[in-house]
């Protein structure tokens, strides 16, 4: 998975490698990593740019956000749940998104039973969070070695299950 979320000023957004269509927001970024800007593909041309892999910048398809003049574009919402994780996870780049649809029951039509779904909506998959761990480096015991070249090679021997024959 590549990086998917991404912070510009104080908004975040979610993103997605789907196809980018008329009217879809993008998070547009230069290769130097320099610039990095929101811009809505308003005509075939932009779209047909959007969707380009080649060229000087990498666009993806904003389909989570917490501005709220694109949500009133109709870019979905963050949850709250997802907002109070990352709080506490900033550094988090990448997030697995699922579509999820909820169903609402069956409708019998006289002839058939139908089952009546909600909307299909983006489901933010939060990570599992892991006790943080201070690594500790490893450290070699070379005292029974006759020099640091024998200590490597021993090393080497450990890490490639090799066994020494004397």
């Amino acid at each position: 998975m590549e990086r998917n979320i991404y912070k510009i000023g104080k908004e975040l957004f979610i993103t997605s490698d789907e196809e980018i269509k008329l009217g879809d927001y993008v998070v547009q970024i230069n290769f130097e990593k320099t610039n990095i800007q929101v811009i809505k593909c308003e005509t075939e041309s932009q779209v047909k740019i959007a969707n380009s892999k080649n060229g000087s910048f990498t666009k993806n398809k904003i389909i989570l956000t917490t501005d709220l003049e694109l949500q009133k574009d109709g870019v979905q919402a963050i949850d709250d749940e997802f907002l109070e994780w990352f709080v506490n996870n900033p550094s988090c780049e990448e997030v697995e998104i699922r579509l999820h649809q909820e169903s609402l029951g069956e409708v019998f039509n006289g002839k058939n039973t139908n089952t009546m779904w909600t909307d299909a909506k983006f489901k933010i998959i939060i990570p599992k969070e892991e006790p943080k761990q201070e690594e500790e480096d490893e450290i070699i015991d070379i005292s029974d070695h006759d020099g640091i070249g024998n200590a490597f090679d021993n090393l080497n021997n450990e890490v490639y299950g090799k066994e020494e024959t004397k």
